[in-house]
This record gives C-alpha cells, structure tokens and sequence, in this order.
C-alpha cells in the first residue's frame, strides 16, 4: 500500500473514540464494519511491515505513524485480527489527558472516601462467608482467600479464564461472570460461544455473552438483582445465592474449558 492508499483506507472507514479507555485516548475501526476485509488485512499488513516498535506499558507493539497519528493492533495473526487501533495525535490528547487526570483525582478522592476500614471489613466477610459455601465442594485452589473490595477472582486452575463474581454495596445487585484471558482470550470465547445451549441447559438459565470491542475482551455472566449487601441479617442467603451461581457456571464451562486449558498448556 502507498500513503495515498492508506488514507484511502483510512477515510473510507468509520472510527470510533473508545469510551471505555477515555485516559488512553484513541479510536478503533472494526473488520466486521470494514468497507472491505481484503483492504482491512492488507493494512494491517503493511502496518507491520513498515511499521515501528515501541514500548507500552510492559509490552511492545508495532506502530505505523502517518500525519500525525499512530496506529496499531494487539498482535494477534492479521486473520485474526478484528480491529485497528488509532492514537489521538498531540497536542489534543495532551488537553484530553488532562482533563481525564483531573476527573481520575476527583474519583480516587471520592474512592477513598467510600472505602473506610469498615467497608473493607464487610468485603472481607461477605467474600468470607461466599468461601465457606465453595470450599466444600473442592474446587478452588488452596490459597483463595477473601479479598477487600466487591469483587473477587475464585481461583479453579484455569490460567486462561478467570472465575469471578461481584456484589455492590450501592446497589442492590451482583454477579458472576468467566472472563475469557490472554492471546487465546477471543478463540476460547468462540469455542464457548458454540456451544451456548449447552452450557445454559448445565447452567440452568439464560447466560449473558458480552464482547468489549475496545478491549478486545469475552466474557459469559450471570447478573443477579434483588439483594442488599450492607443487611448483614440477610449475608447467609447471599452467600448461598452467590456461590450457588459460580459452582454452576463452573460446571456447566468446564467440559469445555477443561481441553482448552490443556491445549493451551501443550502449546
């Protein structure tokens, strides 16, 4: 591709400002919405041939900088790759970032208000009276223990997938959900995303399939309303409500899980 190709690419597609990252200020153009898939892997392709790699985070990428912006993908083989990531340029990303830090400051202020030594002791023991009802059942690694805050990750042996739930002490609801992680992440989802009847038959009712494009993340939940976590007097019940639901969930992914955990291992 030549630069006057890929602004062409580039105009001819919708970009979209990633609202769940606003302190990474960037846009996405998505493979399923490409005026043209042929013209979407040829990109990429030429991205990471002339491209440049560069440092975030802990990571590297591949960035191909034209007219002032950068752009990008997570490294996953161009087929599939399911989106292209671009940099808002400076000097708006700066006046952007700024504003963001400011509102950042103004949250972890508001944070540390919220979480005083005794709401970090009620996380402590609802995770603790979740544990007991687990515990039996011998699915967890030995050294889970209850975590601070309002959300926990129950440790089952699974790298690639993350067991959690959530319960909020503002609202009156909660939750479980399997998070489908690393480079594997979106093809273990689609793996379980194929065999979704049978995994809501084990489970026992409708799951909820949720994809975050920004992120590139997959995960299966189940959302459950109707409960105060701030009535102690009611904690038994909701103990019971919440760990019924993540040794179900746990059940019904497991006979696909189980083989690509394994397969993950053997690569």
């Amino acid at each position: 591709m030549t630069d006057t190709e890929i602004r062409t690419f580039i105009d001819a597609n919708e970009w979209t400002f990633a609202k769940t990252m606003p302190q990474i200020p960037h846009c996405y153009t998505l493979k399923r919405k490409a005026k043209s898939e042929e013209d979407f892997a040829v990109f990429i392709q030429e991205m990471r041939f002339r491209g440049v790699a560069r440092q975030f985070g802990s990571k590297s990428f591949t960035y191909l900088d034209l007219d002032g912006w950068a752009y990008w993908t997570m490294g996953a083989p161009i087929e599939e790759t399911i989106l292209i990531q671009q940099v808002i340029p400076l000097p708006e990303a700066q006046d952007y970032i700024v504003c963001i830090r400011q509102k950042e400051q103004q949250e972890r202020k508001n944070r540390a208000e919220r979480w005083s030594a005794e709401a970090q002791q009620l996380c402590v023991d609802y995770w603790s009276g979740v544990l007991d009802e687990i515990r039996p059942s011998g699915i967890l690694e030995p050294d889970v223990k209850p975590l601070r805050k309002e959300d926990m990750r129950f440790k089952v042996g699974w790298p690639d997938f993350f067991l959690k739930a959530y319960f909020s002490r503002r609202a009156p609801k909660g939750g479980v959900w399997l998070d489908c992680r690393g480079d594997a992440g979106i093809a273990n989802y689609e793996t379980l995303k194929a065999h979704q009847s049978e995994i809501e038959k084990t489970f026992g009712e409708p799951l909820h399939w949720d994809v975050d494009e920004d992120r590139e993340s997959r995960s299966v939940s189940c959302r459950i309303t109707g409960f105060d976590a701030n009535d102690k007097s009611d904690g038994p019940r909701q103990y019971k409500l919440l760990a019924d639901r993540i040794m179900r969930l746990y059940h019904a992914v497991r006979p696909f899980v189980d083989p690509l955990c394994e397969k993950g291992d053997a690569d």
